[in-house]
């Protein structure tokens, strides 16, 4: 259960012949309806990959704060994996409750 298969979608962008992809929405923490949560290595890997195929990962971060994790031992926020989020250079947007907003 660590979410996003991120070797997968590396996969299906390297073959994709349509438009470039130019976003990616995931809710990496406690998604629901499955509970998974995307294990660090595979935010990482998700940061070099937007900025390899030039796409912006919005990270709906609702369930940052709901995280039943041993204390102290809780994975830190997806932009924390993006070393230009702070310049504004950054792929990552962190958002919260993003889909009860829109909706």
């Amino acid at each position: 259960q660590d979410g996003l298969d991120v070797d997968a979608l590396d996969k299906h962008l390297q073959m994709r012949n349509g438009p470039p992809v130019r976003m990616i929405y995931t809710v990496a923490v406690n998604h629901n309806p499955t509970a998974a949560t995307m294990s660090p290595e595979r935010r990482r890997k998700l940061v070099d990959l937007a900025k390899k195929h030039n796409f912006y990962i919005i990270a709906d971060e609702v369930y940052q704060f709901l995280d039943w994790h041993e204390p102290r031992s809780s994975i830190p926020r997806m932009v924390s994996y993006d070393d230009g989020y702070e310049s504004g250079e950054g792929v990552v947007c962190a958002v919260h409750a993003l889909t009860k907003i829109v909706a």
